[in-house]
């Protein structure tokens, strides 16, 4: 796996958000192939609940002050970086006040989803190729965690189709079952301003948070189950796509995960 360069795109990974068990999967994961000899950069929202002096996160002023096109509204890019210390992985994380400064995730106090979360996704999935072409770094291998970067592989596939750092990029999505559940809307693709081809958006037309699944999942090369728990309409989804080769926690021991899992990116 030398030389071998992997970017990780999720909202989470533990220890500086745990929302899910899959916090400490993709952090053990990242862990076992950076020790293996590949090169991780993983990139994550800056939530208002990551603590950054405990995680000693620091803005990188090279990187920051880009402007993140959401609808008619530029949005500042700010970047601040961290090191998993147990394997040296270097953590990015996209920030911006309006959209991540809150200290819940995805709703309110009340427990209400807050209205511009479809807003929140375009700023996140877009600032990753942003920050690409800004960082001029090439991962051989993008794997995209969840619907929180469920528009990854289709805009790799379609507005940022022609760019070096995706060009030529391997893309797994990983799914994984959560209790999340609300309408995003209609006003995401615009929102987005995705180039797309009759076809494209057929997942993303009035969707809720969990049709970014089926979105990233159907422009990804491969896929992986990374989940105890799958919905039956879900798995039967996926199964139907036939887009490459399905690796299903379910069937392996973490050690036996792993090591499947180099093979399909190698």
């Amino acid at each position: 796996m030398a030389n071998l360069k992997m970017l990780i795109v999720t909202a989470e990974m533990a220890p500086y958000t745990e929302l899910t068990e899959q916090s400490v999967f993709l952090r053990d994961l990242a862990i076992y192939l950076q020790k293996s000899g590949a090169e991780i950069r993983v990139f994550m929202p800056k939530f208002g609940n990551i603590k950054e002096r405990k995680h000693r996160l620091h803005e990188v002023i090279r990187l920051s002050g880009l402007n993140i096109t959401v609808g008619r509204n530029n949005n500042p890019l700010i970047i601040k970086v961290a090191s998993l210390q147990t394997a040296k992985i270097q953590i990015y994380f996209l920030d911006n006040e309006e959209f991540f400064s809150r200290k819940n995730f995805y709703h309110d106090a009340n427990n209400n989803y807050y209205q511009d979360n479809d807003e929140r996704i375009v700023f996140f999935n877009k600032g990753v190729f942003e920050l690409l072409l800004k960082l001029g770094w090439i991962p051989d291998v993008i794997h995209c965690q969840g619907w929180m970067s469920g528009l990854v592989p289709l805009l790799a596939r379609t507005t940022f189709k022609n760019e070096p750092p995706v060009r030529n990029s391997k893309i797994i999505y990983s799914y994984f079952e959560d209790d999340l559940k609300f309408n995003i809307g209609p006003s995401l693709i615009k929102k987005a301003a995705i180039k797309v081809t009759n076809g494209d958006l057929q997942y993303l037309e009035n969707p809720h948070n969990t049709d970014l699944n089926k979105s990233g999942a159907a422009f990804a090369d491969h896929f992986l189950i990374s989940s105890d728990h799958v919905e039956k309409e879900t798995e039967t989804f996926f199964k139907s796509l036939n887009n490459g080769n399905i690796l299903d926690i379910r069937d392996n021991k973490p050690e036996s995960f792993y090591e499947k899992y180099y093979k399909l990116i190698r």
